[in-house]
């Protein structure tokens, strides 16, 4: 992990990215984060303390069972935001956050200013849209039942930009499947005529 605090960096990303714009708070302190692909951004082991605003890249957001294996929970991406959840809670987290890119992330050192953005409306409501998309997709997701079949087209066709799922990875995760679960489902929907196959790991909703 690469940490950058001068200005003219912290300055360039914050307006490249918009960040600035969700605060009403004056005199943060921020800087920017670069991870490679495969390095732990955040662990059960590590304090929660920070906000990080994903600028570029994607990471992956998981559980480790008592008998090692991993329990996939999302799939983070810009402009998405980890640790909202533990801001507003005890500041601990039992998940693990994996680049599975390069990352270029924007940390908010709340510390310190906790109590001047538990007053502040805009970031308020940024970290509240934030918390809801998360918990909608996941209520949705969670709440259907039946197969993973079942599972898959609800999420095509509320959750893929115009019934089309453009990668695996992503819907694993959504799904709570393994990647054998979900190949095997998309061939039979596929047979069944209610999905196509458009390109390398992407299929339309028919």
């Amino acid at each position: 992990m690469e940490e950058r605090k001068d200005s003219a960096t912290v300055l360039d990303w914050l307006q490249r990215s918009g960040v600035q714009d969700s605060f009403d708070t004056s005199g943060l302190e921020f800087s920017v984060r670069i991870y490679g692909k495969g390095e732990i951004i955040t662990s059960p082991d590590k304090p929660a303390d920070n906000l990080m605003f994903i600028a570029e890249g994607s990471g992956e957001i998981y559980g480790i069972r008592q008998d090692g294996s991993l329990n996939p929970v999302a799939l983070v991406s810009a402009p998405g935001i980890i640790g909202d959840f533990e801001f507003i809670g005890t500041g601990g987290t039992p998940f693990y956050v994996e680049a599975r890119t390069a990352m270029t992330c924007i940390v908010l050192h709340s510390g310190q200013s906790r109590l001047r953005l538990m007053a502040d409306p805009r970031f308020l409501y940024m970290l509240l849209m934030s918390i809801a998309d998360k918990f909608s997709m996941f209520v949705s997701i969670e709440g259907v039942e039946g197969t993973v079949e079942d599972r898959l087209l609800r999420y095509m066709r509320d959750f893929c930009p115009e019934g089309v799922l453009d990668g695996v990875g992503k819907a694993m995760y959504m799904l709570r499947c393994s990647r054998r679960q979900l190949q095997r489902s998309l061939s039979a929907l596929c047979e069944k005529g209610l999905i196509m196959r458009i390109g390398k790991g992407r299929y339309r909703l028919l």
